[in-house]
């Protein structure tokens, strides 16, 4: 009995010993990858967000979030409206004699790492104007992007915010890691309760929540686990490897939904691809033209960049922020001359 009794002792001290152990492990590799900056912070682009139970989250409407970029390499301000959009205040009834656009889309779209004024859907808005196209003596973009959008948020946005103000084109930002967001589903980013959103599926409680917030670790795992079980990378994007097939098939559908929503709203669908940060090589086009061969096929209208992001990129322009990897202004500048230039055609 005393044996027994003491090999239960031995067993518990060596237990805690292996957790002590583990703790002060893991605080030290904490404050290592700190000082090195290995793992990134929290971005707190990233906050100042809402749940919505129809279009997953958008901001927090009349909130302002300002601050560095979590890579150290722009300040942002990013204002919201009342319906909680990065955009200034838009009648539900069109004005006489106005071109009204719709822009959808991501984070690109949204205008992550860009003042207000050098986002593309605002560019597009002063190039239409400035040069007296034959469009409408007056433009007026609504911008209803928002962070970690893919099209089936998109069409759900459009349905419950842009069906009703009477669209003449409504525009669609699209990426590569759209199709990422499709493999992962809306579930993929959720809300937190002060407003973050975070990668990595449904909350797991307070102890998760705190360990989101204050480790870099914990929040790098949680990552990597995810997008391992999502079964998809990079690299079948730019290899059309045939797992992501479904994802596109997924992608076509929601646009085919969305197109038939904006026609009956009186107003033209058209998509403009946004390429990631480089390399350019060749096989990196292949998801720009994937896309414009279906679109084309479908009739919806296509904006190209990747040859103008890649022209760009060759006399050393910098088209996207290095470690955050939103577009720049010089990118803005881009999308929004390409999809100028094919309205006035």
């Amino acid at each position: 009995m005393n044996k027994k009794k003491n090999r239960n002792k031995k067993n518990l001290n060596t237990a805690f010993l292996i957790t002590i152990g583990v703790v002060l492990i893991s605080i030290g590799l904490e404050h290592l990858f700190r000082l090195s900056h290995y793992l990134p912070k929290v971005d707190q682009q990233y906050s100042g967000f809402v749940a919505d139970a129809e279009i997953g989250h958008r901001g927090k409407p009349f909130s302002k979030i300002t601050g560095t970029s979590a890579s150290g390499e722009f300040e942002f301000e990013y204002i919201h409206n009342s319906l909680g959009f990065r955009d200034i205040e838009h009648s539900k009834v069109k004005p006489l004699n106005t071109y009204r656009i719709i822009a959808l889309g991501d984070s690109f779209t949204y205008g992550a790492g860009s003042r207000f004024e050098n986002t593309y859907p605002q560019k597009l808005k002063q190039k239409l104007e400035s040069e007296k196209t034959t469009i409408s003596q007056h433009v007026e973009v609504i911008n209803l992007a928002t962070t970690y959008s893919f099209p089936e948020l998109e069409l759900k946005t459009f349905q419950k915010f842009g069906k009703n103000l009477s669209p003449d084109l409504v525009l669609v930002g699209f990426l590569p890691n759209d199709i990422i967001d499709i493999a992962l589903s809306s579930d993929s980013v959720t809300t937190t309760a002060d407003g973050h959103l975070k990668r990595g599926g449904a909350e797991l409680g307070a102890v998760e929540n705190w360990l989101n917030e204050h480790s870099q670790i914990w929040r790098q795992w949680r990552y990597l686990v995810f997008q391992f079980s999502a079964r998809i990378y990079w690299k079948d994007l730019y290899f059309n490897f045939g797992l992501i097939q479904k994802f596109w098939e997924k992608a076509f559908s929601d646009f085919l939904l969305l197109k038939k929503q904006v026609s009956q709203s009186g107003g033209k669908l058209a998509i403009v691809y946004i390429p990631q940060r480089g390399p350019w090589k060749k096989r990196h086009a292949l998801p720009e033209t994937i896309l414009k061969n279906w679109a084309e096929a479908n009739g919806i209208l296509f904006i190209p960049t990747f040859e103008k992001f890649k022209e760009a990129a060759d006399v050393g322009l910098q088209t996207h922020w290095q470690e955050d990897q939103h577009c720049t202004a010089i990118g803005q500048e881009i999308v929004a001359k390409a999809i100028a230039e094919k309205l006035t055609r």
